[in-house]
């Protein structure tokens, strides 16, 4: 019997971006299917629709913030105030590493801040290494865990 795959949310407004990390997605073999949204207030009431339905909500939340908008910003602090939500892990992907990006970052409960390689097999191996953590390794509430 095979596992089944993880389910993977994208919230990532520059098409280009997204269409880059699709690719790093595929070429990382990763062990995932991967729902792109360009706007931020589109992934939350979708959240908020599997929720309602009570269907499989993703199982890691991405946020590509390498344009540092606002927007980013607030659905993060929205997911971590969503009782329904909050437990799901949210990684920033940036293409900063600056003090103070990666502590604002963190100040609104990313569980996550990772920069952005700029090479696309770096990126792939980077998505490896969250998939193995992430995917593999760390439990969610509710999970069942195994060994």
């Amino acid at each position: 019997m095979t596992e089944r795959s993880a389910e993977i949310m994208l919230i990532e407004e520059d098409p280009g971006r997204a269409s880059l990390t699709r690719q790093a997605l595929l070429q990382s073999g990763m062990n995932a299917s991967c729902s792109i949204f360009s706007e931020p207030v589109e992934a939350l009431a979708h959240l908020a629709w599997l929720d309602k339905r009570g269907a499989r909500k993703p199982r890691l939340i991405l946020i590509d913030s390498s344009d540092s908008r606002p927007s980013h910003g607030s659905v993060l602090q929205a997911l971590k105030a969503d009782a329904q939500l909050k437990h799901i892990p949210v990684l920033v992907l940036a293409s900063s590493a600056q003090r103070e990006d990666v502590l604002k970052a963190y100040d609104m409960w990313a569980n996550c801040y990772i920069p952005k390689p700029e090479c696309l097999e770096e990126f792939a191996a980077m998505l490896r290494t969250i998939e193995s953590f992430w995917l593999s390794v760390a439990r969610l509430p509710g999970e069942e865990v195994r060994f």
